[in-house]
């Protein structure tokens, strides 16, 4: 227990085993754990009875091999965990069309030992925010950055800095690395 619950502190990046995400991590792994052996076990158990029923022996039996073929293959699709397509949030944002706000994005994406976002979008909110594109789960994902276009109206330079320095804060606490796992297990 105790190597696991290394792995699983080391996961969601808090030194301290009482953080509350570390809490909703673990709970987040086990739902979603429980939840996937549940399903498969169940899809296991209704393989097993299809093919080890003799079809033959009458019409009772063929149509419960139909029915466990039927129901092992619904509940195995819905258990897997759903694609989910990344939407564009906005206009995407290109380097040759903004270099300077790009080269500021890369000094402070260097500050904090990070690599640039592989996308930035432009939004009609009064936000900036991050998310992930790609993988499955969080793993193999890009960052993007959301910028809201409102912002860019009421912020300084400096302050916007002091935003996109935030963003990047996120990106290395790897904040959103824990948030996939408790979408999938909120929408499973």
């Amino acid at each position: 227990m105790k190597v696991w619950r290394k792995r699983i502190i080391r996961f969601s990046f808090r030194n301290n085993p009482s953080s509350p995400v570390f809490a909703h991590t673990l709970l987040a792994m086990s739902l979603l754990g429980g939840y996937l052996v549940l399903g498969l076990g169940t899809a296991g158990v209704l393989a097993y009875v299809g093919l080890r029923t003799d079809s033959t022996r009458g019409p009772w039996h063929h149509l419960l091999v139909q029915f466990c073929g039927i129901a092992c293959a619904v509940i195995s699709a819905s258990t897997y965990p759903a694609w989910r397509r990344f939407v564009v949030p906005g206009s995407k944002l290109v380097r040759q069309d903004q270099p300077r706000l790009f080269e500021r994005i890369d000094r402070i994406a260097s500050l904090f030992g990070q690599q640039p976002p592989s996308e930035i979008y432009l939004t009609d909110d009064v936000d900036v925010g991050v998310c992930q594109e790609g993988g499955f789960m969080g793993f193999g994902a890009e960052n993007v950055i959301c910028l809201g276009l409102p912002v860019f109206h009421f912020l300084t330079v400096s302050q916007l800095d002091a935003v996109l320095a935030q963003t990047f804060a996120h990106f290395r606490g790897r904040h959103h690395r824990v948030w996939p796992w408790l979408r999938e297990t909120r929408d499973s």
